[in-house]
Order: C-alpha cells, then sequence, then structure tokens
C-alpha cells in the first residue's frame, strides 16, 4: 500500500513554471484563527507527504533539479525529452563526490545503457530512489529484440538468452510495444552459503487498442539449499465508460489480493483512485478536481472510516495553488501547506 497519498505534482510546457518549494507547517486553531508552527521536516505516518526540496523545471515542463541541503540531482533532456544524463551528488552538506548517470538509446527510442560514473572511488551510500551504494554502481545493459509475426527469428534468439546480472533482455513488438523482458537478481546468504537467485520474467498482454491487458510476473526462485520455487503475480487490466474508468485487480499465485480502480474527467485528469486491500480489509481512497489536485484522503479499515483528510486551497491570480490547509475528519486545521512557485 502507497505510503503516501497520490500528490499528481503534474507541469506541463503551458505553465511555464521554473520551480516549485514547500515549505509545511503543523497548526493550530486559536480564538477561530489558525496558528502556524516553524516549519517541519518530520511528519512520519502522515498519509500525504510533500516533496520538503526545490523541483526546477525546464520550458517544456520536465523536472530537471532536485535541490535542498542533502540532495541535488540535475537531469538533461535530448530534443525527445529523453533522459541523457543524471548528476546526483547524494550528500552535499559534506562533500562535492557525485555520481553521473548517463543514457543511451537505439534506433526505436528504447533505453540501451545505463552506465554510472563516480568522481571519488569509495562512495558508499544506500541505494534507494538518489542515494546509491558502492556495490550497486554498475552499469545496466539492455538488450533489446523486436520481432514481427512474419519472422520469428528474433523471438527465438530472445528465447534462448540465459539472464546475466545487470542485463536487461526486452523483446518488443512489432508496434514498439514491450511483451516480455527477464533480468536476473541475486541475494548473498552466510557463508558457507552460495547466493540466492532469482530469475523474473514479465510477460505483457494488449488490448486492440493498444492498451495494458495483463501483466505476469514470474519469479523464479533459486535457492542455494536447493528449494527452489516459482511465484506468480498477475494484474488483469479493465477499461469502463469509454476508458474513463481503469478497473486493475492483482493476483498472487492466482489469488486475489488487492484491487485498483482509476476514474478519470473528458479531459484525462484523474479524479478519484480507490486502493482496496482484500486481507486485511482496508482501503484508501483519493479525490481530486477537475485540475487534478488531491482533494480528500480517506483511510478504511473493515469498512470503518479510520482516517478524512479534506485539503482547501488558495490560488494566485494564475489559477496554480499556493496555500493548502488540511482538516483532520473533526474539521480541525492539522497542516498548512505553502507553495512558492518560480515561472519563466
Amino acid at each position: 500500500m502507497p505510503a503516501s497519498a497520490q500528490l499528481n505534482i503534474l507541469v506541463s510546457k503551458s505553465d511555464s513554471i521554473k520551480s516549485l518549494s514547500y515549505k509545511v507547517f503543523k497548526v493550530k486553531k486559536k480564538n477561530n484563527k489558525i496558528i502556524k508552527s516553524e516549519p517541519t521536516i518530520r511528519y512520519d505516518y502522515y498519509p500525504i507527504q510533500y516533496p520538503l526540496i526545490t523541483l526546477y523545471y525546464n520550458e517544456d515542463g520536465l523536472l530537471i533539479k532536485k535541490d535542498n541541503t542533502n540532495q541535488k540531482d540535475t537531469t538533461r533532456y535530448n530534443s525527445e525529452n529523453k533522459k541523457v544524463t543524471t548528476v546526483l551528488i547524494p550528500d552535499p552538506g559534506r562533500s562535492k563526490d557525485s555520481i553521473t548517470i548517463s543514457y543511451a538509446y537505439d534506433i526505436l527510442g528504447n533505453i540501451k545503457t545505463e552506465t554510472m560514473q563516480t568522481s571519488a572511488p569509495n562512495m558508499n551510500y544506500l541505494l534507494n530512489d538518489n542515494y546509491y551504494s558502492y556495490e550497486s554502481l554498475t552499469d545496466k545493459i539492455y538488450i533489446n529484440y523486436y520481432f514481427a509475426e512474419s519472422d520469428s527469428t528474433e523471438l527465438k534468439k530472445f528465447k534462448n538468452e540465459q539472464p546475466k546480472l545487470n542485463h536487461y533482455y526486452r523483446l518488443f513488438n512489432d508496434n514498439n510495444k514491450l511483451v516480455e523482458e527477464k533480468f536476473l537478481t541475486t541475494s548473498k546468504n552466510p557463508f558457507p552459503y552460495k547466493p540466492d537467485s532469482i530469475i523474473h520474467t514479465i510477460k505483457y498482454e494488449y488490448n486492440a487498442d493498444k492498451t495494458i491487458r495483463k501483466i505476469s510476473n514470474i519469479n523464479d526462485h533459486i535457492n542455494s539449499v536447493g528449494r527452489n520455487y516459482t511465484s506468480i503475480s498477475t494484474e488483469e487490466h479493465r477499461y469502463l465508460d469509454e476508458g474513463l474508468i481503469h478497473e486493475i485487480k492483482h493476483f498472487t499465485n492466482t489469488k486475489l489480493i488487492r484491487e485498483e480502480q482509476l476514474v478519470h474527467n473528458s479531459k484525462g485528469i484523474l479524479t478519484e483512485y480507490t486502493n482496496h486491500w482484500l486481507n486485511p480489509n482496508q482501503t484508501t481512497k483519493y479525490t481530486y478536481d477537475s485540475k487534478g489536485e488531491l482533494t480528500r484522503y480517506i483511510f478504511s479499515k473493515r469498512n470503518k472510516i479510520v482516517r478524512n483528510i479534506a485539503l482547501e486551497y488558495t490560488n494566485n491570480d494564475k489559477g496554480h495553488w499556493i496555500t493548502c490547509t488540511h482538516y483532520d475528519k473533526k474539521n480541525k486545521p492539522q497542516y498548512f501547506i505553502e507553495r512558492t512557485i518560480e515561472y519563466y
């Protein structure tokens, strides 16, 4: 289940937004006035989390930089709006050491390689989003195969590949749609046991209109003590009301475990998202306005509402929100968010 709400921080070319930054304040009501605390960076276990960094965008609305005291990332794009390089400075408060990730694409625009280069030989950070461990600073190689109904040569080559670490094998159809991919991961065991391995195979099926119909994730577990087994998880996708409603059912080894529903308006903007787990029985529901901004978050357990958060906004003269107040299910203010927007 997502730890934070789907905030939909969307920036388009027409917005002309250069940067966004957020400040979060705990608040209380006194004499019918909302009183702010000092800005906070810790609001653990609260389901709606804001990026407490400055986000920079280019004139096409693409995120090019994240900047605060403990994270500085810069991304450059090519003329087709694909990533070319990303420079990460994992600990800018103490060091200017950086990691540069370079991306290369094949003639059809699919990723071919991700190469990593560090500015210092002993960088040792936890690999988690933008924090990297030394062991994980390895290049990724994507082997792309393309097949047509009239020629199965590429399909046979793909099927014969035996996955190697840091290699990602991908099969595309003649519409350049990914239909299958496979890769290998390992996990270390205490001496004297050998590492465990998992061969991941992901298969994609599409409808006639090229929307996804089914995703099957097959994991072949190869255990160092011979306890091998296979686990399978699948997603089944269904579209209603001319595609405005998108339903997803998640299965683990044929057992239904989770259901999602996404509802869009006629402009394609998400207006409602529901995430329901069957066991334990709990549901999270997000409601959005016509601009795609989150207006309500509801979390229920066994059909009983546990958390009900309403969000109210004020906008600037361009129609972009600059303040947001969060109210709990008793209509008491909890948090106040200030958003600073810089324009081109």
